[in-house]
C-alpha cells in the first residue's frame, strides 16, 4: 500500500497558521524540506530533525510569532542552522521554546537583536553563565519572562 506524503497534504493548506508536528525518531521528514507555508504563525515541533526544521521555519513569509521546538537534542550543526532560520526569517517572533548549544551562543545573540518583539523566551541550554551575559547585553525591551533549563552537569563537590 502506498501512502500519499504528508508534504502534499500540508502543502494544499497555503493559509495554514499553526502547525503542530510530533513523531518518533524514525520519520525522516523529508517532507518539511521544501514545504512552503508563507502564513504559518505558530509552529510546535516534537522530535523533529533539527535540519528539516530549520528548511520548514525558512520557507515561511516571515509571520511566525511562536516556536516551539521540545525533545530533540540537535547536532551543533543543525541547531545553528536553526538559530540561523529564525533571525533571518522571523521578526515577529514572540515566544521561543528550543535547546540551545555553547558552541552557537553567539548565534543565538542574533535572535536577541533581530527578534525585537520577543517577550518570552524558554531556553535548554549547557551554558547558563554565558546566556546570562548575552541576555543582559543583547535582550529586546520587550523580553520580560523567560525561564533557563541547565542541561550540563552540575559540578562534583
Amino acid at each position: 500500500m502506498t501512502r500519499l506524503p504528508i508534504t502534499n497534504i500540508l502543502s494544499s493548506f497555503i493559509n495554514l497558521k499553526e502547525l503542530e508536528l510530533d513523531c518518533g525518531r524514525y520519520c525522516s521528514w523529508n517532507c518539511l524540506e521544501n514545504l512552503y507555508l508563507p502564513f504559518l504563525q505558530n509552529l510546535k515541533a516534537k522530535t523533529i530533525p533539527g535540519e528539516k526544521l530549520a528548511s520548514l521555519i525558512e520557507n515561511t513569509g516571515g509571520y511566525l510569532n511562536e516556536i516551539s521546538i521540545e525533545f530533540s537534542l540537535p547536532e551543533v550543526i543543525s541547531n545553528k542552522k536553526i538559530i540561523q532560520a529564525i533571525y533571518k526569517i522571523c521578526p515577529k517572533l514572540k515566544y521561543l521554546k528550543s535547546i540551545l548549544l555553547n558552541e552557537n551562543i553567539t548565534e543565538f545573540e542574533k535572535i536577541l537583536i533581530n527578534c525585537q518583539y520577543l517577550d518570552e523566551l524558554f531556553i535548554s541550554v549547557d551554558n547558563s553563565d554565558k546566556l546570562f551575559e548575552i541576555l543582559t547585553k543583547s535582550s529586546p525591551t520587550s523580553l520580560y519572562k523567560f525561564r533557563i533549563w541547565n542541561l550540563s552537569k552540575p559540578e562534583s563537590l
